[in-house]
């Protein structure tokens, strides 16, 4: 069995994007699954600058993504778009037909795996 890699194409934009794992200070939302990252608790930060145009020459955000977010990106993702993993993890249905092997599981620490298996059958209530 072949492991389910997703690949984001994100177009032809060009972006920079800069990331460090931090202590948040207060607490924040997690961009993808939502879950409040408690302050002391570890996680993502990234900035993601945006180039546009002669009108707008860019435009940046910030993401807070918890550590487990971050894990299964890893494993799972070949290219990603911030606040998309749960849907793009939806839209791929490689999840939902099996498609990942127990190697892809064995690189996510006990709590990733937990907050994947929490989302696969909400994949199946639409």
């Amino acid at each position: 069995m072949s492991e389910c890699i997703i690949d984001v194409d994100y177009g032809d934009e060009e972006f920079d994007l800069k990331t460090s794992m931090v202590v948040s200070e207060k607490d924040k939302w997690c961009c993808e699954c939502e879950r409040i990252i408690r302050a002391g608790e570890e996680h993502e930060r990234a900035v993601f600058l945006n180039y546009g145009d002669e009108e707008e020459p860019y435009t940046a955000y910030e993401y807070a993504t918890c550590v487990q977010c971050v894990e299964i990106r890893d494993v799972f993702f070949d290219g990603f778009i911030f606040t998309e993993l749960w849907s793009d993890l939806d839209n791929s249905d490689c999840l939902a037909r099996g498609e990942f092997t127990i190697a892809q599981l064995d690189r996510l620490s006990p709590e990733a795996v937990a907050l994947l298996m929490e989302f696969i059958p909400a994949m199946f209530e639409e």
